[in-house]
């Protein structure tokens, strides 16, 4: 072949290239991103559930008191029938898990109040009980006031809790002044222990009658203090704490959004607070969540 007829050639190839690489080609088509699909909202279930006890604390409260003279011990007695005092008064803390809302919850009449001790003389205090001082018969269980806390979530009620004991005392030794002397007997007395059983030291304030006690059943003058006695009969000293049940009655508690219920109650040991093991009953001395 002739070296023109491979230049011919050559030309050609080159300008079918030429035509090739210029001409428009179509773009490759970009896919859409799919799109997500939309989630339904869940709508959250409605609260139908009624306010629920979480706990129930049993104490103590020092506040003013109307005190009839005769819920008082008839050597405190004098010419004012009703006086107001501090003093100290059971106290429940009844807490909730939700605010609640009540038009009758803060009655005391709505609320009974039981306290029960095995070791105590009468087991079992309520308001149906009664004593019966200078002619007055008093509840030894009476709820004095009730009140919310400001969140809703807590109920404080507030409670006197008496009982009447015996007790023989002799070979009681006083002192007026700097002048000692000693009275044979024997002398029997009635008292009053007032409030719950909640630590040793209750127990055995329990177990014995109070200096006044003795002073007044003795006859002793004005200003004795009494030195020693022999105490001939009384109470045992109890062993465990009160427990103490409670129940709201013909009341209804809501939370905010009208759920309703009636018949609340619960229960709680009076202890003080320890670091000693729970133990079943209650024991003295022993944590205070046994229930």
């Amino acid at each position: 072949m002739k070296k023109t007829t491979w230049l011919l050639l050559a030309l050609s190839l080159v300008a079918m290239l030429l035509v090739a690489g210029c001409a428009p080609t179509t773009p490759t088509p970009t896919a859409s991103p799919t799109a997500a699909p939309t989630a339904t909202p869940t709508t959250p279930p409605a609260d139908k559930a009624c306010p629920k006890v979480v706990s129930t604390t049993v104490g103590s409260a020092y506040r003013p008191v109307w005190w009839v003279s005769a819920y008082r011990p008839v050597w405190w007695v004098d010419d004012d029938y009703e006086e107001l005092v501090l003093d100290y008064v059971t106290k429940l803390t009844i807490t909730f898990d939700e605010a609640i809302t009540s038009g009758c919850i803060e009655d005391p009449t709505n609320w009974d109040i039981t306290v029960k001790n095995n070791d105590r003389n009468d087991t079992t205090l309520t308001e149906d009980e009664g004593i019966t001082i200078m002619g007055t018969t008093i509840p030894k269980v009476n709820v004095l006031d009730v009140s919310l806390s400001t969140d809703g979530k807590k109920a404080y009620v507030y409670a006197v809790v008496l009982e009447d004991l015996s007790y023989v005392v002799k070979d009681v030794v006083y002192k007026v002044g700097t002048v000692t002397d000693t009275v044979p007997g024997p002398f029997p007395i009635t008292d009053y222990f007032d409030g719950l059983i909640c630590s040793e030291d209750d127990a055995d304030d329990y177990a014995k009658p109070s200096d006044d006690a003795i002073i007044s059943a003795a006859g002793l003058p004005t200003g004795a203090k009494i030195l020693d006695y022999d105490l001939v009969s009384g109470p045992d000293t109890p062993e465990y704490a009160d427990v103490v049940e409670w129940k709201l009655k013909d009341c209804v508690v809501a939370d905010e959004l009208g759920n309703a219920c009636c018949d609340y109650s619960g229960s709680a040991c009076c202890l003080e607070p320890t670091c000693a093991e729970c133990e079943e009953g209650c024991p003295l001395g022993s944590e205070g969540s046994c229930l």
